[in-house]
């Protein structure tokens, strides 16, 4: 299973857009493109290109940094470490941490569907399993059965002669 990377994830695109409360007309204007174009991406019909996703990934960035002028610094919620890497990359501190927790959740989300989805698949294989055991051991005890039929059937004397 390849996982795609989040800048690149149609569906983060579209919930970073609903969440900033941009339609895709709007987000289209921002970054000069057609509304045809952010629903072809959105869908998953049209592959996030390089040059294209650096469009629209400043656009919402610079929506949020807007937005968001009167807020508390989100990365001033993470551990100093991350926030010293920040500062010294020079990068927006709202956009980035709501950047950071945007994909931390979705990230925690994938990777508990993951979990979820792993362990009933370990559950189904473990089933399997016990079916496989019991058709065996069924198998088994038949051939058994018929063995055991016929050396009986061989060391009756004389049913031969009574058919």
């Amino acid at each position: 299973m390849k996982l795609t990377p989040w800048f690149e994830d149609p569906l983060v695109l579209k919930r970073t857009r609903q969440r900033l409360g941009l339609s895709q007309a709007a987000l289209a204007a921002e970054c000069q493109l057609k509304r045809s174009m952010i629903a072809d991406l959105e869908q998953g019909r049209r592959r996030l290109k390089k040059n294209v996703r650096t469009v629209i990934w400043r656009a919402l960035v610079q929506v949020e940094e807007r937005e968001t002028r009167d807020t508390v610094h989100l990365l001033s919620l993470i551990d100093a470490r991350t926030v010293a890497e920040y500062i010294s990359l020079r990068r927006s501190w709202d956009a980035k941490g709501a950047e950071f927790f945007a994909l931390a959740v979705d990230m925690g989300k994938r990777i508990g569907l993951m979990e979820k989805e792993l362990a009933t698949l370990k559950e189904q294989n473990r089933a399997l399993r016990e079916w496989l055991d019991a058709e065996q051991l069924a198998a088994l005890q038949h051939a058994k059965a018929a063995e055991l039929r016929e050396r009986a059937e061989d060391a009756v004397p004389g049913d031969e002669e009574k058919d």
